[in-house]
C-alpha cells in the first residue's frame, strides 16, 4: 500500500520528465534539518520558565509597558530571554497572566500574552477584633486591625495556618480561678 507522500513524490517525478522520458533536474523537496530540532528537557534548556508577582499597586494594563521589567532585566541571574515563559500573578492573586517574551534587553521585556484570567477571590479573608489576614506576594500575612501593621513577619501558604498562628499569639486573659 502506498502512502500519500509516496503518491505525491511519484506524481512530481512524472511531471519532471523530459519529452524523451529522462527526469528533469530540479530542486528537491525541502526537509527539516535535524540539527534545528531540539528537545526541551532538564539538560538542555532553550527557554526558561519564570513566575512573578506584581507589586500591589500594579494592574493588568501596566503589563503593556516593557519598562516595568527594567530592574529584573538588570539582574543577570533573573533577566528574561527571548522565548522565555512567564507566569505573572497580581499581588493578591486575583488574576494571572501567561506570556512569552518576544524581545528582551536591559531596558525591559516585551511580552506576548497567551492567557489572562481570574485566579482567586482574595476578599472575605478571616478577621477578628485584633488581627486580620491579608493576601499578597503569594501568601497570607497577619496584620493588626488597630494599626494595619504587619504583626507576624512570616508568610503563610495556607489560610488555616495563618489563622492558627493568629489565635496562638492572642493575649490570654487570666481569670480569678
Amino acid at each position: 500500500m502506498t502512502t500519500a507522500t509516496e503518491n505525491r513524490a511519484a506524481a512530481l517525478a512524472e511531471k519532471k520528465k523530459q519529452p524523451d522520458g529522462a527526469p528533469i533536474a530540479g530542486p528537491e523537496i525541502p526537509t527539516v534539518d535535524p540539527a534545528k530540532v531540539h528537545k526541551n528537557n532538564e539538560t538542555t534548556m532553550y527557554w526558561k520558565e519564570w513566575i512573578a508577582w506584581l507589586p500591589a499597586d500594579m494592574s493588568k494594563t501596566d503589563l503593556q509597558h516593557p519598562e516595568i521589567w527594567r530592574r529584573v532585566q538588570a539582574n543577570r541571574h533573573k533577566s528574561f530571554g527571548v522565548r522565555d515563559k512567564v507566569t505573572i500573578f497580581s499581588a493578591d492573586e486575583s488574576f494571572y497572566v501567561e506570556a512569552r517574551v518576544w524581545k528582551a534587553d536591559t531596558t525591559g521585556a516585551w511580552l506576548r500574552f497567551n492567557k489572562i484570567s481570574e485566579f482567586r477571590e482574595a476578599l472575605g479573608l478571616w478577621k477578628d477584633d485584633m488581627f486580620e489576614l491579608r493576601f499578597y506576594d503569594g501568601g497570607f500575612h497577619i496584620h493588626a486591625v488597630a494599626t494595619g501593621a504587619l504583626h507576624v513577619a512570616r508568610t503563610f501558604h495556607t489560610e488555616s495556618d495563618a489563622i492558627a498562628t493568629a489565635m496562638a499569639i492572642r493575649p490570654r486573659v487570666v481569670g480569678d480561678d
